[in-house]
């Protein structure tokens, strides 16, 4: 389950968060299993962050960091991805549906069983 210290960190805002990230290099953020629909993520570095089985749902992690981040299982379905870095994340079976990854970088992350459908 989720540190609930790190996901209050991460609704704070990314100026608190990105502080914090900064001074607590040490540490991987928890966010395994974390409800964070209809967050305001942009601008957050979430690099080697553990958001398994996250809902993301409505989510706006554009301009995020995500690199190598795990998120394994983890829902983004609506959610605003743009311009984020996801490079070498694990998107092993996530679901992706109608994301807006406009510009997002994926380079070498796993989109193994992920869940990209689009509508037409």
């Amino acid at each position: 389950m989720a540190n609930e210290e790190h996901v209050q960190l991460l609704r704070s805002g990314f100026k608190t968060w990105n502080d914090w990230r900064r001074r607590m290099v040490e540490v991987t953020p928890d966010l395994d299993y974390a409800n964070l629909c209809r967050a305001d993520l942009s601008r957050a570095h979430l690099i080697g962050a553990e958001l398994h089985y996250a809902d993301l749902t409505e989510a706006r992690p554009c301009e995020a960091d995500l690199r190598f981040a795990g998120m394994v299982e983890a829902r983004l379905h609506l959610a605003d991805v743009s311009h984020s870095l996801l490079n070498r994340t694990n998107l092993h079976s996530a679901f992706v549906s109608e994301a807006n990854l406009t510009s997002a970088d994926l380079f070498g992350a796993n989109l193994l069983h992920a869940d990209l459908w689009v509508p037409s």
